[in-house]
C-alpha cells in the first residue's frame, strides 16, 4: 500500500509539473510569440503517463513481459500521448494572435 501511495504521489506531482509545463508554453505564445517546440510535443505526452501513474500505479514501472495487458495499456497510452503532443504541437504552430 504504502508503493502504491508513493506511486500516485509522484504521479501527482508529475502531473502538475507537466500541466505547468504546458501553461507556460501557451503562455509564451501568447503573450511573446513565441514556444518551445519540445516542450509543446513532450509536455502533454508526461501528463498523460502521470495520469496514468495516478490512475492505475501498478502499471508504472518495468512492464511484465508476460502480461499481455500491460503491453496493451502501455502502447495505447504511447499512441494516444504522441498523438495529444501532435495535436498541441500543431496548434501552437499555426497560433495566430
Amino acid at each position: 500500500m504504502a508503493l502504491q501511495l508513493k506511486t500516485r504521489l509522484l504521479g501527482l506531482f508529475l502531473f502538475v509539473l507537466f500541466a505547468g509545463a504546458i501553461i507556460y508554453d501557451w503562455n509564451l505564445l501568447i503573450n511573446y510569440g513565441y514556444f518551445y517546440p519540445k516542450l509543446a510535443g513532450i509536455a502533454p505526452f508526461g501528463a498523460l503517463g502521470s495520469l496514468l501513474m495516478i490512475i492505475h500505479p501498478a502499471s508504472a514501472g518495468r512492464p511484465n513481459p508476460s502480461d499481455k495487458a500491460s503491453k496493451v495499456i502501455g502502447i495505447i497510452v504511447v499512441i494516444i500521448g504522441l498523438i495529444i503532443g501532435g495535436i498541441n504541437f500543431y496548434l501552437m504552430h499555426t497560433y495566430q494572435p
